[in-house]
C-alpha cells in the first residue's frame, strides 16, 4: 500500500462525515456529538490517546 493509498483511505470517510453544512451547524452551536461518535465508530478517535492511557 502505498501513501496516498492510506491518505486516501483516511480522508475520504471524514471528509463523507465533515460536511461544510454539518461543519457549519457545529460552529453556530448545534452539538459536535454525533460527529464525535461516527468518526469513533470508524476508529480515528484510536489514535489521539496513547495506549498506555487506555
Amino acid at each position: 500500500m502505498n501513501d496516498d493509498m492510506l491518505l486516501d483511505d483516511f480522508e475520504r470517510p471524514l471528509a463523507d462525515l465533515c460536511t461544510d453544512d454539518t461543519l457549519r451547524a457545529i460552529e453556530a452551536g448545534a452539538s459536535a456529538d454525533a460527529l464525535w461518535q461516527a468518526i469513533d465508530g470508524l476508529g480515528f478517535t484510536d489514535v489521539l490517546y496513547p495506549t498506555r492511557s487506555g
